[in-house]
């Protein structure tokens, strides 16, 4: 049996895993401090293993961080893990191995084997939320290219001058992140505390609401493109918290996509799809990576 967490901006989830199926999952926030994240970190383990034979723990965190070492370097949104040796920490508590990989690369493992892009070969899954993760399957397999834990997509640069969480000005992330939509419906007039805040304005048709939508899926939609003709996906999957406003941008994003490709027609992805439970996607893809590396026979 496996424990598989995944450490979000301000939620820690938790489940384990054994014989293809995924258990009850646990939710508690970590006060987006280190001590409360430890204190986190333990009682959640703790709980999950209680009663249990645990073979290995797996760990789905936003970067970066040294993979092998399970060191983290400077997670932008998650600036108070800078140094953290996570695995040197719960070696002191625990004594079974840990797994510690980007998040958005285990939710794309997730989808791809469990998930909505179930089968998928040249695959990009994009987590949108607190941030912007990418995770990159390339002919079956995750792509990393010569980086610890893959290509960071978020951060390639824009345009504009919004600093980024990273330091940089212009990323990506800027535009597709939460904060962004709010900056957009802001413009629009809507001072809107939460993303969530969105929803009851779209289904009653609000104008602005809607526009919003428009000038959000009309950039990610230009963004996909540049992904795919620079690495020929033949799928895609949004998952992430901004995912649960999908059913609202993706028609800009799918007009958008197909109006920049319209002279490479080939290019065109057969899948532009929604996660089907984007809470859990990286849940999923740290069980696929426990289970391939302590159970290969399976």
């Amino acid at each position: 049996m496996f424990i598989c967490l995944d450490l979000g901006g301000t939620h820690l989830r938790g489940a384990c895993f054994s014989q293809g199926k995924l258990g009850p999952v646990l939710l508690t926030e970590h006060g987006q401090s280190l001590s409360g994240l430890k204190q986190a970190l333990l009682e959640m383990i703790e709980t999950l293993a209680r009663g249990k034979e645990i073979k290995a723990l797996g760990i789905a965190s936003a970067g970066p961080f040294l993979r092998k070492a399970r060191v983290f370097l400077t997670p932008p949104n998650l600036p108070y893990l800078q140094g953290f040796a996570v695995g040197k920490f719960l070696a002191e508590h625990f004594h079974f191995p840990l797994l510690l990989e980007n998040d958005a690369q285990a939710a794309a493992l997730g989808e791809v084997h469990f998930g909505c892009l179930k089968g998928a070969q040249n695959a990009l899954v994009l987590t949108l939320g607190t941030g912007l993760g990418s995770g990159i399957v390339l002919k079956g397999k995750l792509f990393r290219a010569n980086l610890e834990t893959g290509p960071e997509l978020g951060h390639l640069f824009w345009g504009g001058l919004d600093r980024c969480g990273c330091g940089k000005r212009g990323c990506i992330e800027t535009l597709l992140q939460a904060r962004a939509l709010l900056n957009l419906a802001s413009k629009e007039g809507l001072n809107l505390a939460q993303v969530k805040d969105l929803t009851p304005l779209l289904e009653k048709k609000e104008p602005r609401a809607w526009r919003v939508m428009k000038d959000y899926g009309q950039t990610l939609g230009t963004f996909l493109a540049e992904m795919v003709q620079l690495f020929g996906f033949e799928d895609i999957a949004l998952s992430g918290g901004i995912s649960y406003l999908g059913k609202y941008f993706l028609p800009f994003v799918q007009e958008t996509l197909e109006n920049r490709l319209k002279s490479r027609v080939e290019l065109k992805p057969r899948r532009l799809v929604l996660s089907e439970n984007p809470e859990q996607s990286g849940l999923w893809g740290m069980a696929y990576l426990l289970t391939k590396t302590f159970n290969p026979e399976e």
